[in-house]
């Protein structure tokens, strides 16, 4: 998926990456960090940031966000889409703050 991948690239960062891990039925967007320290042997932190799954019946996405337990919930903030890049926006608008964190969704609220 082309336009995932670039919309991930496009919020990568020197100290951090978004990255897309293909799934058999979904696509998780993730955050990748560097250790914090110079250990050669420290591996890089993922965090799950939202799943986009592609229903073959009517080809909608729908969107779910990471609970802390492990599991994922449907994200009713939006509904089902054809075009996938309106869930991006979603994630990037992240109004109730389930996907980035309360802190960064009120910074983007004050911009």
């Amino acid at each position: 998926m082309v336009l995932v991948e670039a919309w991930a690239r496009a919020r990568s960062a020197d100290d951090m990456r978004i990255e897309i891990v293909r799934g058999r039925s979904a696509l998780t967007v993730v955050e990748r960090r560097p250790p914090w320290n110079a250990d050669a042997t420290a591996e890089w932190t993922t965090t799950p940031v939202a799943r986009l799954r592609r229903s073959p019946s009517d080809r909608r996405w729908t969107l779910a966000w990471p609970r802390a337990n492990g599991t994922w919930s449907a994200y009713e903030g939006i509904a089902p889409s054809a075009d996938v890049a309106d869930l991006l926006a979603e994630v990037d608008r992240d109004p109730d703050g389930v996907f980035w964190g309360s802190s960064r969704a009120a910074a983007t609220a004050t911009r």
